[in-house]
């Protein structure tokens, strides 16, 4: 009788060791899952931000007119910095942030 108790203990243990180690690992796949699409979302979030701004710039500087600060000096949601191809920073719309360059 006592044999079989501690069988049936074991058992049920055993089980309920497995199925928790299931119930973790799901869990933890929807989690990893949810915070993927998060990323996703804000990303592409940012990405169409930016595209705006990109337009609202090209719109107010046609490459036939000349570039003035008063052309660039336009409202956007993420700040922009103007290089020119050898590397020399012409513009940015933002003091808060500089950027690095040699």
């Amino acid at each position: 009788m006592l044999k079989k108790r501690r069988l049936i203990l074991i058992i049920f243990l055993s089980l309920l060791v497995i199925v928790l180690s299931i119930n973790y690992i799901w869990k933890n796949t929807d989690s990893v899952q949810g915070y993927e699409n998060q990323i996703e979302s804000r990303i592409s979030e940012v990405v169409k931000q930016f595209d705006e701004d990109y337009i609202k710039l090209l719109m107010n500087n046609r490459p036939q007119d000349s570039v003035s600060f008063l052309s660039l000096s336009i409202p956007t949601q993420h700040p922009f910095y103007l290089f020119s191809e050898d590397g020399q920073l012409h513009y940015w719309s933002d003091n808060e942030m500089i950027p690095k360059f040699e």
